[in-house]
């Protein structure tokens, strides 16, 4: 909390007059010898990774590819359990339909990869720099094409909020499939129960 001090000349001074801060002595800002702010504000007591935010998740959303597979499955996956959504038989048939679509995705990582391969080639590096790199971009590659199964979970839950709500609406596709599937939904739910609140610290 600041306060302002005016001076006859117009000029005028601000003053840190007192601080914020929460239960416990903890403080939201910390000061040094030299008055600076070194403080870290409000450390999250909780850790949770949102998978829709995943570079491989907003690429494919971005693509429309999953509405239009969708469009093309509409009945059988109304008629689906979320089970059998996450089964490897839908997610490979989504797999074909993406590749059939042309869509082919590459991380940050490998893009970055490729990116050195090209430089470390234009300046003449070792062979052994040049395999080392084809390696770890080998990698990189086999990682990528892995997160489509390694995201089926989420990825089942978006094809039936998709189907869900072509057919019934958006109040029916949040009601009935992102509360009851929803990753999001599961973890704040078992934060609100105090015998899961120490289970979910990260």
């Amino acid at each position: 909390v600041q306060g302002y001090v005016t001076f006859p000349g117009g000029d005028g001074l601000r003053l840190t007059i007192s601080r914020y801060y929460f239960n416990n002595n903890v403080y939201i800002n910390e000061f040094d010898s030299a008055l600076v702010d070194t403080g870290s504000g409000l450390v999250p007591d909780y850790y949770y990774h949102q998978i829709r935010r995943d570079d491989f998740i907003r690429t494919l959303e971005n693509s429309l590819l999953l509405q239009l597979f969708v469009s093309d499955n509409n009945d059988e996956i109304l008629n689906s359990t979320y089970e059998q959504l996450q089964s490897d038989q839908w997610i490979s048939r989504l797999e074909e339909f993406l590749q059939q679509s042309e869509f082919y995705y590459s991380s940050p990582t490998t893009l970055e990869a490729e990116q050195i391969l090209f430089e470390a080639n234009s300046e003449h590096y070792s062979k052994n720099t040049i395999n080392i790199l084809d390696q770890f971009i080998s990698k990189s590659i086999n990682i990528d094409n892995k997160l489509l199964f390694g995201m089926s979970d989420y990825i089942s839950m978006r094809l039936m909020q998709i189907a869900w709500q072509r057919e019934y609406g958006t109040f029916r596709s949040y009601s009935d499939v992102t509360i009851k599937y929803s990753d999001d939904i599961k973890y704040a739910s078992q934060l609100l129960r105090p015998d899961m609140k120490e289970a979910t610290k990260h």
